[in-house]
């Protein structure tokens, strides 16, 4: 009698172990690591994707400001040489006019950069709330910030003077810093 028992038993149990494998191939609920390697390569495609999209866009903010700038210091060289050559006050009232709204229209180009970097800043935290020290965080997006900036007006007046060599070399640090940072966030709070 026991002897059935165990066999039964042994048959009851080679069931349970065929369903146990032959079920997650059937409703395909694990994917082999051949899938899972290129569901990585694709989710990484995606991912360069959306930062080259990223930063065309922020190319693009970059140079919108920098047009307003030079509108407007061309706006403001106008006024100064109608003054010097002696223009009637509805005239130098015009020139100030002018001078405003591209002041204008450099402050709302600077705005909506401002805006659309602290969008990305916060859609990447999203999902990291609870796990990024907010000081540390805020500590380190100033420090790159300042960095940054610094940089840039570096460049500007690298421009200015037409010194490729210098240009070249801010554009090597900037690259440095931007890895910097982005080692940084990925350390502290990878993205999603």
């Amino acid at each position: 009698m026991q002897r059935n028992s165990c066999w039964k038993l042994g048959h009851w149990a080679w069931a349970v172990i065929a369903v146990a494998f032959l079920a997650p191939s059937i409703a395909g609920a694990q994917p082999g690591p051949k899938e899972r390697r290129e569901n990585r390569k694709e989710r990484r495609e995606e991912a360069k994707e959306k930062h080259d999209e990223a930063k065309e866009k922020r190319k693009e903010a970059r140079e919108d400001i920098r047009e307003e700038r030079k509108d407007l210091h061309e706006k403001r060289k106008e006024a100064r040489e109608a003054y010097r050559d002696g223009a009637t006050p509805e005239e130098m009232r015009k020139r100030a006019h002018e001078v405003v709204e591209a002041r204008k229209d450099l402050n709302a180009a600077r705005r909506n950069a401002r805006d659309a970097a602290k969008k990305r800043i916060r859609a990447r935290f999203a999902h990291a709330k609870k796990n990024v020290n907010k000081a540390a965080l805020t500590a380190e997006l100033r420090r790159h910030a300042r960095i940054i900036a610094r940089l840039s007006r570096a460049r500007e007046v690298a421009e200015t003077g037409e010194d490729q060599d210098a240009m070249d070399r801010i554009d090597g640090l900037m690259a440095k810093e931007n890895a910097r940072h982005n080692r940084w966030l990925d350390n502290h709070a990878p993205a999603k």
